[in-house]
């Protein structure tokens, strides 16, 4: 126990090319968030549309940019959790070490013979 408080239990998940259990680097949490924000924001260009259209020098440049904003905070919101050791993408259900097989540690030949 650090002088800060009880140490959080860091989340794990199931990595299928690691065949293990591993820490997964997660996107930050809050791009939902800020996704329902630029949909609102949308709202707002439409219904204020008409006054932004007297406006040719600033809104409009403006509205564009909040449109063109709303691709990429749409692919961090929807952007799985990845592996930390391998990069690969994990798959959310199977979060905190669910689906773990037991490694294999000798593998047989390929001929059926034992080593």
């Amino acid at each position: 126990m650090s002088s800060s408080g009880p140490a959080r239990a860091e989340p794990t998940m199931y990595c299928w090319r690691c065949d293990d259990v591993v820490r997964p680097i997660a996107p930050w949490p809050h791009w939902s968030k800020i996704w329902i924000v630029w949909i609102c924001a949308i709202g707002v260009i439409t219904v204020l549309s008409p006054i932004m259209g007297a406006d040719y020098f600033c809104m409009i440049p403006t509205m564009m940019g909040i449109i063109v904003a709303g691709g990429p905070i749409y692919r961090y919101k929807s952007e799985p959790p990845s592996c930390s050791v391998c990069s690969a993408e994990l798959d959310p259900s199977r979060a905190h070490g669910t689906g773990v097989r037991a490694k294999r540690a000798a593998r047989t030949p390929v001929d059926g013979s034992v080593a």
